[in-house]
């Protein structure tokens, strides 16, 4: 029999994307139903195992129907705002001169407590390893020079000037000028915008470093995760983070940008020219002028695979006056139809408004370009044109209780609404 090829690293993160994001949003798929969705049960194998080496065991759930098994990611709001996600980012593939390096220039310069030159922290880092480590690589002083370079490039080391010679030292200490509660102050912004922003890693692993700080460097044990709480916040948007800041740098310099799309790895070429994020459903789409069809479109972003940036040539700057046009009165995502035009929903609101004029705040503050009229007391008419009245569902449904969709002949809001809530009903064994 050969040898098993399984690696616990990868290079790519693409490899392990379209697995754990179907164990976090469905959790219903064994692995049989994998080779419907292209992947290979060897894969499948593969992913699970990095996943279950990398994920905090609370977060994994694995039940068995039968002789099948299911993998799904547990995740609770009212009791921890952690993004595990994250976590699978560790599994990205590193060299031996990378991690080794990373720690034994820092350890050297440390115990020195002086600067050092290239040759120097050569020979330091040779004999520590000749001397604690069996059967250890060697590495050339060019290799320790890149490093030294790169680490000097993220601030983690200082280059000091002397005699025409290069030294280097650990830089000083970041915080130092700050209170321990201003550094708790700061940890809870990243925190929070960790979570919130349009690229979640940098911040996750920042918070991580902050805290990591003031539990070694100031004796204080803090989890700012136990006091914030969010609504509308969906985890899986970590896994794109990759792709998203590719497109982001595409737009940002204006460049085009190459990709695979959907199953069937559609090869793409588009101006980027906006990205979108729908709240309630937790997607992101990419707009941008599709280069083969010479056509504006829209792109989910969960479905881009093996993004790069296209630097060859510029895109002319009048494509961007197109993005208000495409998305007049858009709820969200559905590019506006000339031929189709708009379409009027308009929702009746019962409610006692001494108690819950809240809810008349939220179509106020939530409604978009929509109109609140009030017809008598305690009753009220929004009124809303929109591209696709579909897009507004999610929306509407946290006003149960409170609602009534007039009847169109332009759509069945009203019929989806409480085909949806007598599901729902049915579930918790109500009706």
């Amino acid at each position: 029999m050969g040898k098993s090829k399984y690696k616990n690293f990868i290079k790519h993160y693409d490899t392990i994307r379209d697995v754990l994001r179907n164990f976090y949003l469905y959790g219903c798929y064994s692995r049989n139903d994998f080779d419907q969705k292209k992947i290979s049960r060897r894969k499948y194998d593969n992913e699970k195992r990095r996943i279950m080496n990398y994920m905090n065991g609370k977060y994994v759930k694995q039940h068995t129907e039968g002789h099948t098994k299911y993998i799904s990611l547990n995740y609770d709001m009212f009791t921890c705002t952690e993004n595990f996600l994250s976590y699978s980012f560790l599994t990205r593939s590193f060299n031996w001169n990378d991690i080794v390096l990373y720690f034994l220039i820092q350890q050297m310069l440390s115990e020195k407590e002086q600067s050092m030159t290239i040759e120097e922290l050569m020979d330091a880092c040779i004999a520590k390893l000749s001397n604690e480590a069996e059967n250890f690589q060697s590495f050339e002083i060019s290799t320790l020079r890149r490093k030294v370079k790169q680490m000097s490039s993220e601030n983690l080391l200082e280059l000091e000037i002397d005699k025409n010679k290069k030294r280097y030292r650990i830089s000083n200490d970041f915080f130092s000028c700050l209170t321990n509660e201003e550094i708790v102050l700061l940890l809870e912004a990243v925190t929070f915008f960790s979570n919130t922003a349009a690229i979640c890693v940098p911040g996750v692993y920042l918070s991580d470093t902050i805290k990591n700080y003031l539990k070694y460097e100031r004796g204080i044990d803090i989890d700012p995760c136990d006091s914030i709480m969010y609504k509308h916040t969906h985890l899986q948007s970590i896994l794109d983070d990759e792709i998203t800041w590719i497109i982001i740098n595409c737009i940002s310099s204006n460049q085009k940008i190459r990709f695979k799309y959907g199953a069937n790895d559609v090869q793409k070429h588009v101006i980027p020219l906006k990205m979108i994020q729908d709240i309630q459903y937790g997607r992101q789409y990419l707009y941008g002028l599709d280069m083969i069809s010479n056509q504006f479109s829209l792109f989910r972003i969960d479905r881009i695979h093996n993004a790069r940036q296209d630097h060859q040539e510029k895109p002319r700057d009048n494509k961007y006056q197109t993005y208000e046009k495409a998305t007049y009165k858009s709820w969200c995502a559905t590019l506006f139809d000339k031929s189709q035009g708009l379409t009027a929903v308009e929702v009746e609101i019962h409610l006692d408004e001494n108690i819950y004029g809240y809810i008349l705040d939220r179509f106020r503050r939530e409604g978009k370009w929509g109109t609140l009229t009030k017809l008598k007391k305690n009753r009220y008419l929004y009124r809303i044109e929109v591209t696709d009245p579909n897009e507004m569902i999610p929306w509407l449904r946290t006003f149960a209780g409170f609602i009534k969709i007039r009847e169109s002949n332009s759509h069945n809001i009203s019929e989806k609404l409480d085909t949806d809530w007598k599901e729902a009903l049915k579930k918790y064994g109500l009706v």
